[in-house]
């Protein structure tokens, strides 16, 4: 079972690595096809010659004489191999040699101190450092020097420098990512190199004293310095080196002397003294001044011009005849062509001002810039013949133009036909003179701090900085404009040599101050006067009006001062006396009482001054004789003293006064209380019970309530007329039965003469009235009536009964009680009773014994 599980997973496993190895290549390759589409890259190829116009008699690169070309002012040499790739991005350099040795290096000549090198390596090939012997001639001997020296950051263990030999170790100090270490060398000499190997690679920011190895190698003439990256050495075929290049600086100690300038005739014939030259593309050496070049072109895209090393130049032409344009050309970053001839003529709403001097004369000349894409154009207001000295120094720093590699005079745009005649030499850097006329105590020339209104003599190009604008202790100065020559020129001017007389006009300004926003005018114009800066002599005038800061707060003005008008010619502080003032929004129905500040007012919405202490008093208001209103809450509050916008919200209860004619016991809104005359809320709910008990024995009876019924709601003044009557509970005992219940104080009741019950009779003793005046248990005297009657052997039953009475609403009653027993009807409620008299209870006794044992005996 387990052998068939193992083929399987290995299966699943290879599948797995395939996905993995495809979508690795997949990345690699989209990562690759980015880098080609969005950067610049250049290729050297071993079979593709990138050959430059021959410079040998001036140049001589031992050993570099095959494929190279110029970019950002580096040269790169491909010096063998198959190919090498050099991918420029923003942030660093891709180098890759496909078995290739690529060198990279400046093509100034000169002597340095140190080269920094931050960079990445793929470990397929060497990575380092060379410097390179500059000869000026074609005749420089190299048998006492040797040709280049190698200083490797890197090299393939297996790998050793080619026909070289083992000499000693040195020991140099190298800092290594910030950090200074003492790196040791292996010094190994070939027939054409010097190679320093260390025995601990060096990968990262990578920096070296160049002067201890050129030291140590012996070099005392100029050279140039690079990177190389040799993917030849590697011991693997096909090794393909990639080194990834983030930073790289070099710093100089000393520069070699300047060589001469080339002319460049392209489809043209140049005349140099004696000399004729026609050429469709070709390069000419000559000294470092020529007093006279002329040139002739019949022929369509003609050039002719020299190539600069110098930063100021004064040139000197003739344009004799034709349409081309004649003038300076700057290879940067971005191109600069200044045309001082130009046979058309352009416009544009983009003017710049540039500092010439013409036939000896200083002039700001006018200009129209044209850019496209990353060229500039500058066209001359109008065409400058004659001797001009340029200063490209002025034209890179006010363009910010970067990457300079070089600079051309002359017919340096292709045109038609062009026929002049022009000299030029190097101007010596000299001084201008700068004289700046301004209120403005000081301005910046190249960064330091001059003053005003007197002349200096500073060093060319002259970056002068007019302040635009300066506050000094509340006054204020704004720039209105820079003349020079009466033209009117931006705030910041780079100058070359002349005599400069600058005027910068000022806006003066003071400060005006106030302690809120004013109405008034400025120059009679009507306006709302608030701090801030005003111009020099301008009228102010501050009219007496109430200010509102907000809706509910204002300003009442009581005096102005240094016045209510005047001329502003210095820094002025206005001083206001006001009274502030808050809105005070009352809501009430009644009107309120108050003392404000001790003095009795009513209070309604309105303006207060602040600081008012306000007490609402507390003042019961009578609308009529029988309605009141009462003052039960003030909010927020019922003293205080007023320091913003505030709302009093005062309620109020309302009442009516009720008359009642005698007092009596109601439920008032739920509540048991003696109702009586006085004032009732409005709204109260009054009911009154219509029998209200005494105590267990006593009660009253409300027998009519006016105007209204029992029950009484409080919405106006009433008049309430209650009638009332006494009533007791009295028991009365008879021989057949009790009466109970309430009768009317005073009421009569009457009682019967004979009462019967089974067979006796009974006879009332005395009055058979009796007036109610408390109350009791009543027992009027009955006697059995005497007489003869036949005894009869027969049972008799005795009845009882008693009754519950009430009495009727009228406030005077009578009551008779009937002589038999008979129903209770609605106004009676009738009782059991065992009230009977002694002997008739004993008789009923003794028969049901009698009964008894008769019973038993039949049994």
């Amino acid at each position: 079972m387990v052998k068939k599980l193992i083929i399987p997973i290995i299966l699943i496993l290879i599948s797995i690595i395939l996905v993995e190895l495809i979508q690795s290549f997949s990345f690699t390759t989209v990562e690759n096809l980015n880098v080609n589409m969005t950067h610049r890259t250049h290729r050297l190829s071993g079979c593709n010659f990138i050959q430059l116009v021959p410079t040998t008699q001036y140049y001589n690169y031992v050993g570099y004489n095959k494929t190279r070309l110029i970019y950002c002012n580096l040269w790169y040499f491909n010096i063998r191999g198959l190919e090498v790739n050099v991918t420029t991005t923003p942030k660093c350099m891709i180098i890759i040699s496909n078995q290739s040795i690529l060198a990279i290096g400046y093509i100034v000549p000169g002597y340095y101190k140190e080269i920094s090198v931050d960079y990445s390596y793929n470990l397929q090939g060497a990575f380092g450092v060379f410097l390179k012997i500059f000869c000026y001639t074609g005749g420089c001997l190299q048998e006492n020097m040797l040709n280049s020296i190698v200083i490797a950051f890197y090299k393939p263990p297996t790998a050793h420098p080619p026909d070289a030999v083992f000499c000693y170790n040195v020991t140099f100090p190298v800092i290594i990512n910030g950090t200074e270490t003492s790196v040791e060398f292996g010094v190994y000499k070939s027939p054409v190199h010097l190679f320093y190997i260390p025995y601990t690679s060096l990968f990262g920011n990578i920096t070296l004293y160049v002067n201890y190895f050129t030291e140590n190698a012996g070099y005392d003439k100029p050279y140039f310095i690079g990177i190389f990256n040799h993917a030849a050495i590697s011991t693997e075929k096909g090794a393909v080196a990639k080194a990834i290049v983030y930073n790289w600086f070099i710093i100089q100690c000393r520069k070699v002397p300047t060589p001469p300038m080339p002319i460049i005739l392209k489809n043209g014939i140049l005349h140099v003294k004696n000399e004729t030259y026609v050429a469709q593309n070709s390069r000419i050496m000559k000294p470092q001044s020529i007093n006279c070049i002329k040139a002739v072109s019949n022929c369509s895209n003609s050039l002719a011009y020299v190539e600069s090393n110098f930063s100021i130049v004064r040139m000197e032409f003739d344009i004799i005849n034709g349409e081309n344009f004649f003038g300076a050309k700057i290879s940067s970053s971005p191109t600069l062509f200044m045309f001082l001839y130009s046979s058309v003529e352009k416009n544009s709403s983009c003017v710049v001002y540039i500092p010439l001097i013409v036939n000896g004369k200083t002039e700001i000349v006018k200009f129209y810039e044209i850019k496209c894409g990353d060229i500039i154009y500058l066209y001359p207001q109008n065409n400058i013949e004659g001797c001009v000295t340029i200063n490209f120094k002025v034209l890179e720093t006010y363009f910010h133009l970067t990457e300079v590699k070089e600079i051309s005079i002359g017919d340096v745009y292709p045109g038609f036909s062009i026929n002049f005649v022009m000299s030029y030499q190097e101007v010596s850097p000299i001084k201008a003179k700068i004289r700046l006329n301004s209120e403005v105590p000081f301005y910046y020339i190249n960064g330091t701090k001059y003053y005003t209104n007197e002349t200096y003599q500073v060093c060319v190009p002259a970056i002068i900085c007019i302040p635009n604008n300066l506050t000094v202790d509340l006054t204020r100065y704004l720039l209105k404009c820079v003349k020079i020559c009466n033209l009117t020129l931006p705030d910041k001017l780079i100058l070359g040599c002349g005599c400069y007389n600058i005027t910068a006009n000022y806006n003066i300004q003071y400060y005006l101050s106030v302690p809120f926003n004013l109405t008034g005018s400025v120059n009679g114009e009507k306006t709302i006067i608030s701090s801030g800066w005003y111009n020099a002599g301008e009228v102010i005038q501050i009219e007496n009006t109430t200010y509102y800061p907000c809706e509910y707060e204002r300003y009442i003005i009581t005096s102005i001062k240094p016045s209510s008008t005047f001329v502003i010619n210095s820094p002025i502080n206005v001083s206001v006396s006001f009274i502030v003032q808050f809105y005070i929004c009352v809501k009430s129905n009644i009107i309120l009482h108050a003392l404000i500040n001790g003095t009795n007012n009513t209070l309604t919405s309105g303006w207060y001054n602040a600081g008012d202490v306000i007490h609402v008093e507390n003042i019961t208001y009578y609308s009529c004789p029988f309605t009141r209103f009462i003052l039960i809450s003030v909010n927020p509050a019922t003293s205080f003293t007023l320091d913003s916008h505030m709302v009093i919200t005062a309620n109020w209860l309302e009442q009516f006064y009720v008359s009642v004619n005698c007092e009596t016991i109601a439920i008032i809104n739920c509540r048991n209380s003696t109702f009586k005359s006085g004032y009732y809320n409005d709204g109260t709910t009054i009911k009154i019970n219509q029998y209200q008990y005494i105590n267990s024995t006593e009660r009253l009876l409300i027998l009519m309530v006016s105007p209204k019924n029992y029950c009484i709601v409080v919405n106006s003044p009433i008049n309430v007329t209650l009638s009332k009557i006494l009533q007791y509970y009295v028991c009365i005992v008879l021989p057949n039965g009790t009466i109970k219940g309430w009768f009317n104080v005073s009421s009569t009741i009457t009682l019967p003469q004979k009462i019967e019950v089974n067979g006796v009779t009974y006879v009332l003793k005395g009055s058979n009235q009796i007036i109610i005046s408390h109350s009791g248990v009543i027992k009027p005297c009955y006697l059995v009536q005497q007489c003869t009657s036949t005894t009869t052997r027969t049972s008799t039953t005795t009845s009882t009964t008693s009754t519950e009475s009430t009495t009727s609403t009228s406030t005077t009653s009578s009551s008779t009680i009937p002589s038999t027993t008979t129903q209770s009807t609605p106004s009676q409620i009738t009782h059991v009773s065992t009230s009977v008299y002694l002997p008739i209870v004993i008789s009923v006794m003794i028969a049901i014994v009698i009964g008894a044992a008769i019973l038993i005996k039949r049994k």
